[in-house]
C-alpha cells in the first residue's frame, strides 16, 4: 500500500465517523491552503531540494546535503 492509499484510507474513516462540525473545520482547512498556492511553491517531482538542516532525534542538527553526500 503506498502513502498515498493509506492518506486516502485515513481521509475516508475521518469522513464517514467524525462529527459534521469537524468536517467541516477540515475542509475549510483543505480549501485555505489550496487558495494559498502553496502546491505550486512546493519542490514538484523530479526537481533537485533546496539544502537545509533539521535536529535529529538527538538534538544534532543534520543537513541534507551532508546526507546525500555520505550516499
Amino acid at each position: 500500500m503506498t502513502l498515498k492509499d493509506e492518506l486516502d484510507a485515513r481521509r475516508a474513516q475521518f469522513l464517514q465517523t467524525a462529527p459534521k462540525e469537524k468536517i467541516d473545520g477540515y475542509q475549510r482547512g483543505v480549501d485555505e491552503l489550496a487558495a494559498s498556492g502553496v502546491a505550486a511553491r512546493a519542490v514538484q517531482d523530479g526537481e533537485q531540494a533546496p539544502d537545509f538542516a533539521l535536529p535529529n532525534a538527538k538534538g544534532a542538527v543534520v543537513k541534507l546535503s551532508a546526507l546525500l553526500a555520505r550516499g
